[in-house]
């Protein structure tokens, strides 16, 4: 079992739930959740399928979605899909018009996984990670004017001088950034140096190291379980225990783009 299913079944066995009631509660298959927990990928519809059903079953068990969609990409070596996510296959009691409650949460949970799915596809990808570069805004800067005392009526006036101000460069890195991890336990850590995906995910009881010409951005899963040091100076625990963070570090002289805390 890899990864990825064993994150599934740990999870749903720490919160006492059979697959029998998994079924019944995301109305996703019995053999599919059994088929997701041992990554028997033959045994599953097609890689869209696939990820309608780990997003419903991540948020089911109280998972990060995009985490589990991450990992899934990695294990399986398949791309994130262009347009929207396939939604998960829906079973639909056919007893008859005595009981149209299945069909309705059916319904339901259509339309909920259609609205989330237009949110995804209109919002950038890179703002999930907190990469978006600002755009800088030039700053202008008024030169002073030399002023001179009034001319007496015995002296003619000069023209004034004026004194153009001297552009400013723009800083550049002098140097670079080396960010070493040193995970006590399990975390799920993407790392992207210099706009790139360096490294994408589960790290446990280990020590990684990456190093960036501009920057380095990290998101960690369990930001509890992992301990920074940039640069030789350690800086601790990134954050609690379960707590999802991005954080960002530039080479001197860089600027670093905005990061935040889902």
């Amino acid at each position: 079992m890899g990864d990825l299913g064993g994150l599934l079944r740990e999870a749903r066995e720490k919160k006492g739930i059979s697959l029998e009631q998994a079924e019944t509660d995301t109305r996703i298959r019995h053999k599919f959740l059994a088929a997701l927990e041992t990554e028997d990928y033959a045994a599953l519809p097609a890689p869209a399928y696939v990820r309608g059903f780990l997003k419903a079953y991540a948020a089911y068990l109280g998972l990060d979605p995009q985490q589990v969609l991450s990992l899934f990409t990695v294990v399986s070596g398949t791309d994130e899909p262009e347009g929207i996510p396939a939604v998960p296959l829906v079973n639909v009691s056919m007893e008859g018009a005595r009981n149209l409650g299945p069909v309705i949460i059916g319904l339901a949970v259509v339309a909920g996984l259609l609205l989330v799915a237009v949110f995804f596809v209109r919002l950038p990808w890179r703002t999930w990670f907190g990469l978006q570069t600002p755009v800088p805004t030039a700053t202008a800067t008024t030169a002073p004017i030399a002023t001179r005392p009034a001319p007496t009526p015995t002296r003619t006036p000069q023209p004034t001088a004026t004194t153009a101000a001297a552009p400013t460069a723009t800083p550049q890195p002098t140097g670079e950034v080396r960010v070493q991890f040193v995970v006590t336990g399990r975390s799920w850590v993407q790392i992207v140096a210099d706009g790139q995906v360096a490294y994408a995910g589960l790290l446990e009881n280990e020590t990684r190291e990456w190093t960036g010409k501009q920057s380095i951005v990290a998101r960690v899963g369990n930001a509890g379980a992992v301990q920074a040091t940039v640069n030789g100076q350690s800086v601790g625990v990134l954050g609690g225990a379960g707590e999802v963070v991005v954080q960002e570090w530039a080479a001197e002289g860089a600027t670093p783009s905005p990061t935040g805390t889902p």
